[in-house]
């Protein structure tokens, strides 16, 4: 029993410790955005149905498209619940496999902004693209190119 309380509380401490780092990215990078702003978030591993059945993991980027400029420091701070959505419905449906090795996201974006939405109780994002294989800490930048583009990182 004390093994499955340690964990959890170490897990909310993590969490509770990387909360001003997240308030500091979006204060950083929210002056300047222009028509709808993109919040970027951390790397993770999401399942991908491989067109010969297998379940495979890749790296993916979210880039998330907001609703509003005045939103972006809510959303950084509500990451947690964004990746939760993100594996609840990923674990769920994985992205489908493209038949030439990529990502097929057509139908994902979708059901993954709804997701999203739904976790944090009203709609702050219109719309997210899952960009793979991103090393934006290597290059310096974000993967979306876009210099006014908000780095939430938990």
């Amino acid at each position: 029993m004390g093994r499955v309380v340690r964990i959890p509380f170490f897990g909310l401490l993590l969490v509770l410790l990387n909360l001003g780092q997240a308030a500091n990215a979006a204060k950083s990078g929210e002056a300047g955005t222009k028509g709808a702003p993109l919040v970027q978030l951390a790397p993770f591993m999401a399942p991908v149905l491989k067109s010969n059945g297998r379940i495979t993991a890749t790296p993916v980027t979210p880039v998330l498209r907001l609703a509003s400029a005045h939103v972006t420091e809510e959303v950084c701070w509500l990451t947690p619940r964004i990746l939760d959505a993100f594996v609840n419905v990923l674990h769920r449906e994985p992205i489908p496999g493209s038949k030439h090795g990529g990502l097929d996201l057509v139908t994902m974006r979708k059901t993954l902004t709804d997701a999203i939405n739904s976790a944090l109780g009203r709609p702050l994002v219109s719309g997210l693209d899952l960009v793979p294989w991103a090393r934006s800490a290597e290059t310096g930048g974000t993967v979306s190119g876009n210099a006014d583009t908000v780095t939430c990182d938990f």
